[in-house]
């Protein structure tokens, strides 16, 4: 597998109402909350909650 083609993160940074993301390429682009909650559907959930360490998996 070509691991030049997986986009790397340098960076993440919480702003009022989104997050900053630098990628290892140079590029950088802000995301909005709104944004991000709608393609919550494509990430990986996790738990919230503190009585389990482990990742909640469906």
């Amino acid at each position: 597998m070509n691991n030049q083609s997986i986009p790397r993160l340098i960076a993440a940074e919480r702003l009022n109402g989104g997050v900053i993301i630098a990628f290892d390429d140079g590029k950088c682009a802000v995301y909005s909350a709104s944004l991000l909650y709608t393609t919550l559907g494509q990430a990986e959930i996790v738990s919230t909650e503190l009585e389990d360490e482990t990742p909640a998996r469906e």
